[in-house]
C-alpha cells in the first residue's frame, strides 16, 4: 500500500481509476455501500469526456465524506493517503 502511494506522487497527474482501484483493494468488505458507490464512479468515469475529470473527482471525494465521516479505523487513514497522493500522519 506505501509503494502505491510513493507512486502516485510520483506522478504529475493522477489517473482517477488507478486511485480509485486502489482504495478497492483496501477497503473491507464488509463497507458494501461505499465499494457500491466507488465501483459505481468508476463506471461513470468511463464514460465521461476528458474536461468532467475534475468534476468526477469531486464526485468521488463526495463519496468519501459521505461514507466515512470520521477517521476512526486504520483504513480510512489509508484511504485520505491513497485519494490526496499525501502522506497523512499528522492528522491521526
Amino acid at each position: 500500500m506505501v509503494q502505491k502511494i510513493k507512486n502516485m506522487k510520483n506522478s504529475k497527474m493522477r489517473n482517477l481509476m488507478t486511485v480509485i482501484d486502489a482504495m478497492l483493494e483496501i477497503i473491507p468488505s464488509t463497507e458494501e455501500q461505499l465499494i457500491l458507490a466507488l465501483n459505481s464512479q468508476k463506471t461513470s468515469l468511463m464514460f465521461s469526456a476528458p474536461e468532467l475529470i475534475n468534476f468526477r473527482w469531486q464526485e468521488v471525494a463526495s463519496v468519501l465524506n459521505c461514507n466515512i465521516k470520521v477517521a476512526t479505523e486504520e483504513w480510512h487513514y489509508a484511504i485520505g493517503e491513497i485519494f490526496s497522493g499525501k502522506k497523512l500522519d499528522l492528522i491521526k
